[in-house]
Formats: structure tokens, C-alpha cells, sequence
């Protein structure tokens, strides 16, 4: 099966068949608001505000689904009159064979719709949205048709009317546009993050141990764009520690990537010094977290879900409930229940 995405969207299709305000001293000394952070671990003694990290392996109580599985019937009824006569014979049988393929193609063309969904979601979430969509598969028949891309991307794109089933933001904001557009029939939110800064190999060779480090001379960052949330969450927080403009003038800020998982990338292969993305692509990337920054910096960072109006409304509520009996597979990287 082929399906055409904008250029910005990668798609496929799974199936069996084909910191407190405060941060920083300036001697670099530790107060409440910015968590200092070493590998397998989220905070320490010293940032007591910051919320306990999602242990992998941790008790996860199953959730009750949290939406109405109700059934629609349709019937379908077709009566034929033609020319108001009755047919000879030798053309009543040819026609009916015809009529009688039409319907069978009309249904299967609607048969085949009920077996597939299509889901548009923040890149950030590939890793546990594709586990989930390949069990779903398994177990209902159900394709899932993933497309990855930058929240504020995707949504504008559904509001100039791109056809999908359920939206999954980086964003909550991005929800309550979709829903004041009159573009959705369910929403609510669904994940907790935090933002965090991530050194390369060769930034640790420079000496890169907090956020402040950032503005000296020959470190490079990378921080996603404005259109990707958290390219609006850094910014929200440099701004408040008084480093952004810094990186801007000193020339530190080199790239802008679309999404959160090409700074990781850029990261991970020593293209820049320091990135700055979510806890869990950290922790889906393995890349060992040097500062955490808490949503009294970043504002709160909130994943939300919607169901589309005019889509396959009933399937996308069925895999919706699917992902929330599955909470496990989002905190196995980092994610929190919102």
C-alpha cells in the first residue's frame, strides 16, 4: 500500500501482510531549580523538587479503558429501477452480475477502511507508538498507520484539512487549537516530560557540565525549531537563566532541526556539543543526561491525543484505549501518566 505525506512526514504503515525560578550560581555552584544528572539516574540530593525518575522495570497498575467502545450499525439497502421496464432475459442476467459486483466492491472498499487507522504523532513518540501499533496489529487485524513529524507541523496541516484518525502532541496547546478549529470530537492529556541537556563525546572533552557552560567560545548547540515544543520549551528556559541571547550573539546556537529526534542524532554523532530535548528521547537514544530543567522553567510540558472529526472515529477510540491499557511502553522511556 502506497501513501503520500508531506515531504516533513515520515510514514509507514505497520502490518503482517506485505528547574523553582532559581538555577545557577554564577560560580557554578548548585541551587533548587537546575538538577544535575548522571547516567541511570534523575536528580539528586540537592534538587529536592524535582520529581522522582520512572525507574524501568517499575509496578505499573493497568489502567481501565478510559473511553465508550460503543457500536454503530449502518445497513445498506440498494434498489434498482431501470427505464421503468422489465428486462429481457439475456441483459436482466449481465446486469445483475455487474450490479451485484458493484455492491460487493462498495462493501469491501468500507470493510477495508474499518481494518486500518491512521495516527499522525510528534516524532518523540515513534519508538513506543510503532511497539504499540505492531501488537495491535497482532492482536485485531487492525493496520496503524504511523506518520512522525514536529507538533505545530502536523497540526497545521490537519486544519488545512490532511486526513487522519487520532493526533498525538508533543504540545497540549496544539490540542486545544485542533479543538477550538472544531477538529476534533475527544481529547485529553496524556503524557508528562521534562526538558534536558544532553553533551556530546567531544563537548565532554571540552568541559561542558552545566547549561551555563553553553557560551563559551567553540561549544556548539543545537536546539529544535520553533515549531517543534520543545525548540519553544529551551528557549522558554534559556531565556529565564539569561543564556539564550548569549548563544545567539557568542555564535554557540548552529542548527535549528525539525524535530527532537535529529538534535538527539546530531548529538549521539558528535555533530554539535549540546543538545537540548526530552528525558525519554534521552532515554530511547541512550545518551547520559547532564541537566534537567523543571516546568517552572520550561512551562509544563504536556502530551495530548486527539480523535479527528471525520475520520474512522469508533477504530481510533479502540487503539486510543489500546495505548492507555499500555501506559507501560511510553514510562519504559521516561514518560509519566499525565
Amino acid at each position: 500500500m502506497t501513501r503520500l505525506f508531506p515531504p516533513s512526514v515520515t510514514s509507514f504503515c505497520v502490518q503482517t501482510r506485505g528547574v523553582g525560578d532559581a538555577g545557577l550560581s554564577s560560580s557554578g555552584s548548585l541551587r533548587a531549580g537546575l538538577s544535575p544528572h548522571t547516567p541511570g539516574h534523575v536528580g539528586s540530593a540537592a534538587f529536592t523538587k524535582f520529581p522522582s525518575p520512572v525507574h524501568l522495570g517499575s509496578t505499573v497498575t493497568r489502567r481501565r479503558p478510559f473511553l465508550s467502545t460503543d457500536h454503530y450499525s449502518r445497513t445498506n439497502r440498494t434498489n434498482v429501477v431501470i427505464g421503468g421496464r422489465t428486462l429481457d432475459k439475456k441483459v436482466a442476467l449481465p446486469v445483475a452480475v455487474i450490479i451485484g459486483l458493484a455492491i460487493a466492491a462498495g462493501i469491501g472498499y468500507y470493510e477495508t477502511s474499518q481494518n486500518q487507522i491512521t495516527v499522525l504523532a510528534a516524532a518523540s513518540l515513534k519508538k513506543p507508538l510503532t511497539a504499540l501499533a505492531q501488537q495491535y496489529k497482532k492482536q485485531t487485524g487492525t493496520d496503524v498507520v504511523l506518520s512522525f513529524g514536529p507538533s505545530g507541523g502536523l497540526t497545521e496541516q490537519i486544519l488545512q484539512g490532511q486526513k487522519c484518525d487520532l493526533f498525538f502532541s508533543a504540545d497540549w496547546r496544539y490540542i486545544e487549537k485542533l479543538k477550538k478549529a472544531g477538529k476534533t470530537v475527544y481529547t485529553r492529556k496524556f503524557l508528562k516530560d521534562y526538558l534536558v541537556m544532553v553533551v556530546s563525546k567531544d563537548g565532554e572533552k571540552k568541559g561542558i557540565k552545566n547549561v551555563y557552560d553553553i557560551t563559551k567560545p567553540g561549544v556548539t548547540v543545537a536546539v529544535a525549531a520553533p515549531k517543534a515544543p520543545v525548540g519553544q520549551y529551551t528557549e522558554n528556559a534559556l531565556k529565564k537563566l539569561g543564556i539564550w541571547d548569549k548563544i545567539k550573539s557568542n555564535g554557540n546556537l548552529k542548527v535549528r532541526p525539525a524535530t527532537v529526534t535529529q538534535v538527539a542524532m546530531m548529538v549521539k554523532n558528535n555533530q554539535v556539543d549540546v543538545g537540548f530535548i526530552y528525558r525519554s528521547t534521552a532515554v530511547g537514544f541512550h545518551i547520559p543526561i547532564v541537566q534537567v530543567f523543571p516546568h517552572s522553567l520550561t512551562g509544563p510540558i504536556i502530551w495530548g491525543v486527539a480523535i479527528i472529526k471525520g475520520g474512522n472515529e469508533e477504530a481510533a477510540k479502540k487503539f486510543l484505549n489500546f495505548c492507555l491499557n499500555h501506559i507501560k511502553e511510553f514510562e519504559k522511556y521516561g514518560w509519566s501518566p499525565a
